[in-house]
């Protein structure tokens, strides 16, 4: 897990956006993955569909197939890969607070939000 932040100065405060997420590199090997694979399942859908009508084996079928199930891992890992990283990332903002008062920084009580992966900022 990676934490990002970001101060933004707004009048007589000054405002700190973070955001955990996976390291770029991950993310991004992450996506082209799911890319790779949402392109060959639909070639694979393609090859079958035309095996089909030329009335041959649509072996294509099996390629889109596979590309599902790598899909549907891909998915179940990453999920996963979450939940193991959760005390990381308790970690991260344990860091952040603690940074912030040895900065003699006066934090405000923000509400929580929460991001797309589920894991709380604020």
């Amino acid at each position: 897990p990676h934490l990002s932040f970001y101060v933004h100065e707004h009048a007589q405060h000054v405002a700190l956006h973070g955001r955990f997420a996976p390291r770029v590199d991950v993310w991004t090997t992450v996506w082209i993955v799911y890319l790779a694979m949402i392109f060959t399942a639909f070639f694979g859908i393609t090859v079958a569909m035309s095996q089909w009508m030329i009335r041959e084996s649509s072996w294509g079928g099996w390629i889109a197939l596979a590309a599902v199930m790598v899909l549907v891992l891909l998915y179940v890992v990453a999920h996963v890969g979450q939940q193991w990283s959760a005390d990381q990332m308790h970690q991260l903002r344990d860091k952040l607070d603690e940074i912030l008062q040895a900065a003699e920084i006066e934090v405000e009580s923000v509400p929580e939000k929460h991001s797309s992966d589920g894991h709380a900022l604020s």
